[in-house]
């Protein structure tokens, strides 16, 4: 019915669970029926950066509105393939093969499962093995082996 991949905020999450409850997927995408639902209060200052521009910050232009080449090629904009993708969490990393959706990252994840899933693409293994938790897991003994510590907190 649904996949979502790592954390939720338990809002978002229990949307999940009403979505699936209600048996929307014949109805809508997540992303729009999550875009129905109030959105929670925003934090009433940015996390600063040292390459974020200073104060005042010009927020009239909306940044969906870049122009964009698929990786099949087309032109669209960010905003509109984004929609086509379906991406539901911000951040998402969406890692392509030939063109062709091959994982995604939707929800925040520590260093270990970043380089985990970026290997699993490049190395290709993920065409073998579907489940990126066993793939993450055997990675982890190889790596092991060899004597590399593995914080996956870290």
């Amino acid at each position: 019915m649904l996949r979502i991949n790592g954390y939720y905020p338990p809002h978002q999450f229990m949307a999940a669970l009403k979505y699936v409850a209600e048996k929307q997927e014949g109805r809508m995408t997540f992303p729009a029926y999550l875009a129905r639902l109030a959105p929670p209060l925003a934090k009433r200052s940015l996390h600063g950066e040292p390459f974020f521009p200073k104060p005042p910050y010009d927020l009239s232009k909306p940044a969906g509105g870049r122009p964009v080449v698929t990786s099949a090629g087309n032109k669209t904009t960010a905003r509109l393939w984004t929609d086509e993708l379906n991406v539901a969490y911000v951040p998402s990393a969406v890692l392509f093969d030939g063109g062709k959706e091959a994982i995604r990252i939707e929800a925040f994840m520590k260093g270990y499962h970043v380089q985990s899933v970026l290997d699993d693409v490049v190395s290709g293994a993920y065409k073998t093995q579907p489940e990126l938790q066993r793939f993450s897991r055997e990675r982890a003994d190889r790596l092991r082996e060899h004597g590399v510590t593995i914080d996956l907190w870290e």
